[in-house]
């Protein structure tokens, strides 16, 4: 249908003839598209064009495709010419509801680029999709922010519940919540017997049906739906009291089978050998200087640490981590940067901070020695567990032989059986080999064959006095002026030098003739490691001194033959790349390369300088005879004086583009030499293509 044409309120192409009138093309939705701006454009569009809306449906369907069509087809054969339903249903198949358009309100930010113009507007179109104002009365908006905030503040489960009624105001919502809390209400659970498995399977699932437990407990929602979905009645019928409702494996008239269970007990059994198991999972550490008890989990994959035992300014509140209970709640917690010593051995970790914790700190996949501490208190514990356990150890046997004739007596538990049970994942190498190896002594090398000089001399006060290059340091000390150069005081006791007055910090001056002996047990020998010239230095500075100790060394571990032939040789790092500049001047930056040898021509000719503009990409080609720096003088004088001189060339590091006649050529000219690098030809990428 399109307007009469007397209609005075459509544009001036409405009044022109059906052939002569431009309609608009919208382009055609693609898949991954924001359906909601897609429909917001083609709604603009309609607008402007002055559609009649009744055409809305049969305009937008051709522009469909993927899963936009899929929701087309989908519908309603009354609905599908109604743009209304056709947009309704487009926005279910989407998952685009007032909630989407409530969060999205809450979470929006203003993304780089965009005005605060543009933030406003599109916070305002959230919040009218969200709330609806046009819609409802005043009374009604407020129900929608109360009915927000009630949904904030309701615990997890209660608020999943809730949600999935979708209430539509506030009051609803709190009846729903009360709801929940009233069919859940009960004492505490009470010890019973333990009834059969097929009882008890079908009484759980008749509580989880009701909503109750058994003994004043709840099960959660989620328990609930899974019950639901594994169990429903419909449609099942029993084999074996042919009744509606349940399976024959679930059904409550069947007699359980008989079971034979042998025990054995142990010593120790009952509470105290629980707080014993508990009490090996607990090791202390000092977290900043502050002694801990912490707990080995390894169940979990981060350590945690309370709130309370860390300083204020360590929390880190902008990098968050998530942190998920045994019982499925989840919440981001800050983080901390904490050194933590365990076992005499300080590590550098990043913890998770929490309020409440059940031990001061938690342990978890993250600190590296875990495995070691797991064989140090895991091992007594696994005992514990397997073999004095308060559950008692059952072995069930059922067999069509044992049914009739009774019970029969079962073995006597052993060793042998702990070790049973399912089969966990696959362990991998690096696992199994640190399970191997974990607890077992280290053997030591047999260094009874080394040839080491460590023999230390007697004379040692004499060898200090005999020494000259330690004249002037006696003198010091013995003349009162005994302050060094790196802070100390040279002191005499026992006719030995130091360096230091207390006994416990000053630095044995050692001699010319025992330096050797020195920096051989300090970098040499096997256990001192080889290690570099810094920490060989940290290493001799803590309890000797000579003078110009750091330059002996230097040289010292420069001149390792060890060391020569084992260190990694320390490779350049690699320039980074940038981009070319844009060149518009003509002949204001030039590249050149040499061509050949080739065959040589009736002339004498062997090679060709081949020469490049960066702006106009011109090629200039000279053929040569050689390629000295002359002759490409010669050439390059030749396109002077007819291009001009340029301000830069960029040449490859050849011989004849870097000799002293070709830099004064650029001095004299004011030319800038630029050069490529030797492993990187694309540099010069212009000249070498053309090549």
């Amino acid at each position: 249908m399109r307007p009469a044409p007397g209609d005075q309120s459509s544009s001036v192409n409405v009044h022109l003839p059906a052939f002569l009138r431009k309609e608009p093309k919208m382009p055609s939705y693609q898949q991954g598209e924001d359906i909601e701006n897609y429909l917001l454009r083609f709604e603009r569009m309609a607008k402007t064009w002055q559609w009649p809306e009744v055409e809305w449906a049969c305009r937008l369907v051709p522009l469909l495709t993927g899963k936009a069509l899929e929701a087309y087809t989908a519908m309603d054969e009354g609905l599908a010419n109604v743009y209304k339903g056709l947009k309704e249903a487009l926005l279910v198949k989407f998952d685009i509801s007032p909630e989407t358009y409530r969060q999205r309100f809450r979470a929006a930010s203003t993304p780089s680029g965009e005005s605060p113009t543009e933030t406003y507007h599109r916070l305002k179109g959230l919040y009218r999709r969200w709330v609806r104002p046009g819609e409802k009365t005043q009374d009604e908006i407020g129900e929608v922010i109360i009915l927000e905030q009630l949904l904030q503040v309701l615990p997890h489960d209660i608020r999943t519940w809730v949600r999935e009624h979708e209430p539509k105001d506030g009051l609803m919502a709190a009846k729903l919540a009360l709801q929940y809390l009233n069919a859940r209400k009960g004492g505490p659970p009470q010890p019973a017997a333990p009834a059969p498995r097929s009882l008890r399977d079908t009484r759980d699932i008749r509580n989880a049906r009701d909503g109750g437990g058994n003994s004043g407990g709840y099960v959660s929602g989620r328990e609930v739906r899974d019950h639901a979905v594994r169990s429903d009645g419909r449609g099942l019928t029993c084999f074996y009291c042919r009744q509606q409702g349940h399976k024959a494996s679930m059904c409550p008239l069947r007699k359980s089978k008989l079971s034979g269970y042998c025990y054995v007990p142990r010593e120790g059994d009952g509470v105290q050998n629980r707080q014993t198991r508990e009490g090996s999972c607990l090791v202390p550490v000092k977290v900043n200087g502050k002694s801990l008890t912490a707990m080995i989990d390894t169940g979990s994959s981060l350590s945690l640490i309370r709130k309370g035992n860390v300083p204020v300014n360590d929390i880190d509140y902008g990098h968050q981590t998530l942190i998920q209970c045994v019982h499925g709640d989840q919440s981001q917690q800050p983080t901390a940067e904490l050194t933590v010593e365990i076992q005499g051995q300080k590590y550098l970790l990043k913890v998770g901070v929490m309020e409440k914790l059940p031990f001061e700190m938690i342990l978890g996949r993250d600190v590296p020695v875990l495995s070691d501490l797991l064989g140090s208190v895991g091992g007594q514990l696994y005992e514990q567990s397997v073999c004095q356990s308060d559950v008692q150890m059952a072995c069930s046997v059922v067999t069509c032989a044992q049914a009739k004739a009774g019970l029969q007596p079962l073995p006597d538990l052993c060793d042998s059986l702990c070790g049973g049970g399912t089969k966990g994942p696959r362990k991998s190498r690096r696992q199994r080999r640190l399970e191997k190896y974990v607890g077992t002594p280290v053997p030591v090398a047999d260094v009874s064959g080394l040839e080491v000089q460590w023999d230390v001399p007697q004379n040692f006060a004499t060898l200090q006095k005999s020494d000259a290059t330690l004249k002037c340091l006696f003198d010091k000390a013995l003349a009162g002026d005994s302050q060094s150069s790196c802070g100390g005081i040279y002191t005499v006791d026992n006719h030995i030098l130091y360096l230091g007055s207390e006994a416990d910090s000053r630095k044995l001056v050692v001699p010319s003739t025992c330096r050797p002996l020195v920096l051989n047990l300090a970098h040499t020998v096997p256990w001192a490691g080889h290690l570099g010239q810094h920490k060989t230095y940290l290493r001799l500075g803590s309890r000797f001194f000579w003078p110009s100790m750091y330059t002996d060394v230097q040289k010292y571990c420069k001149s390792c033959p060890t060391c020569q032939k084992t260190s990694a040789v320390r490779r350049s790092e690699r320039a980074p790349l940038c981009s070319l500049p844009v060149i518009s001047t003509p002949f204001k930056r030039i590249a050149m390369d040499i061509v050949g040898p080739l065959e040589k021509s009736s002339a004498g000719y062997k090679y060709i300088l081949v020469i490049c503009d960066y702006a106009t990409r011109f090629p200039e080609a000279f053929p040569l005879r050689s390629i000295t720096t002359p002759k490409i003088i010669s050439a390059l004088v030749q396109l002077f004086s007819r291009v001009g001189i340029p301000d830069e060339i960029l040449t490859d590091q050849g011989t004849n583009f870097t000799s002293r006649l070709m830099v004064q050529l650029h001095q004299q000219l004011g030319i800038k030499g630029l050069r490529t690098t030797p492993y990187h030809p694309q540099t010069d990428g212009l000249v070498e293509r053309f090549n």
